[in-house]
């Protein structure tokens, strides 16, 4: 298995940072992404499936992504909360997995794994190159992230 980490600690309350940042409305803000959209009619829970739409170098790319672990204030009463969304090609499969937890200084750590995990033949040769684009990509998300919720929660 090969992937990555990040982890950040953001000003707010963990069950307010994980409902602002699993909201569809919110993912172009911090996840460099054109827009994300749903491909069913459910409310963001585990199952649910969103288009998600990036630009890669000078043309959009989309890919479904299937939400595998929606764990939020609604399902549970106290932090750690818990997202995770999974998409597959070229014989990988990718999945990011957000936690939500209480911060030692107050607020928030949010902690990301990603996990790029081989499906096929194919696979086995195009998770590193993979990891490496996606790494590049995705780097600085939760910085972003943190910029994009204690702005929109300035003063509140």
């Amino acid at each position: 298995m090969a992937g990555f980490t990040e982890q950040i600690d953001i000003d707010g309350e963990p069950g307010a940072v994980f409902t602002w940042a699993t909201d569809p409305d919110h993912a172009s803000i911090w996840l460099d992404i054109i827009r994300m959209e749903p491909r069913d009619e459910k409310p963001m829970a585990k199952g649910s499936v969103y288009r998600e739409t990036r630009r890669m170098g000078k043309r959009e790319v989309s890919a479904d992504i299937t939400i595998t672990e929606h764990i939020g204030p609604g399902q549970r009463a106290h932090p750690p909360y818990e997202h995770a969304g999974s998409s597959a090609a070229m014989g990988v499969e990718a999945t990011y997995r957000y936690t939500f937890s209480a911060s030692p200084a107050g607020g928030t750590r949010v902690d990301l794994v990603c996990e790029v995990v081989p499906r096929s033949f194919l696979g086995r040769f195009m998770a590193g190159p993979l990891v490496k684009i996606m790494k590049k990509m995705d780097a600085g998300q939760l910085s972003r992230l943190k910029v994009a919720y204690e702005e929109a929660h300035a003063g509140a």
